[in-house]
């Protein structure tokens, strides 16, 4: 923790080979520079094992945070697009290696901004996601979930979202601030 990560790429990354136990943290770093993501975690998690993502700050021209694994709780982190311009999500919610999806997911106290993607997307099977009190500014949308992307229980409360798809929206593109759908 505490540490400076400058890369070019991505300051992380933890594939889906991985295997976590117990509490892991990622916690209290500062990631800058990077091109592909900030973080990039996958792999599996022992059962009543939990994998906290905590207060880093995050500058870059892609992604912020990519992680897909079970227990996974993104909480209280600086998620910021070095430009507005490349298409980039803040936080994207990935498919594990476990094949009924991730579990529990909490993103709460997060602030995202400048980007010229979506906030949060979800893109993996998820049994429950709760999405809290995040603060969301000039990016292209506030939530959105892929076309992989399901959640069997979702909550999402006191969340703001400020000035959406202001300076970040190409030519006809959908601008929303939570976009659910049912199928």
């Amino acid at each position: 923790a505490d540490s400076l990560f400058v890369c070019s790429q991505s300051a992380m990354f933890l594939g889906r080979r991985a295997v976590h136990y117990g509490d892991t943290a990622i916690a209290r770093n500062l990631m800058i520079a990077t091109r592909l993501a900030g973080l990039i975690v996958q792999g599996g998690a022992l059962p009543h094992s939990s994998f906290r993502i905590d207060a880093n700050t995050l500058s870059g021209t892609g992604n912020g945070i990519m992680a897909g694994v079970a227990g996974l709780r993104i909480t209280d982190n600086q998620i910021h697009g070095a430009t507005g311009r490349e298409r980039g999500d803040g936080i994207s919610l990935l498919e594990g290696p476990n094949p009924t999806g991730l579990g529990e997911v909490w993103i709460t106290g997060n602030r995202i901004g400048n980007l010229a993607g979506d906030a949060i997307e979800i893109r993996a099977v998820a049994d429950s996601v709760l999405i809290k009190q995040n603060i969301v500014t000039d990016v292209r949308s506030g939530l959105g979930f892929s076309d992989t992307g399901s959640v069997r229980h979702l909550s999402v409360e006191n969340n703001q979202f400020r000035r959406l798809g202001a300076g970040v929206n190409p030519a006809g593109a959908s601008v929303v601030g939570l976009q659910v759908t049912a199928s």
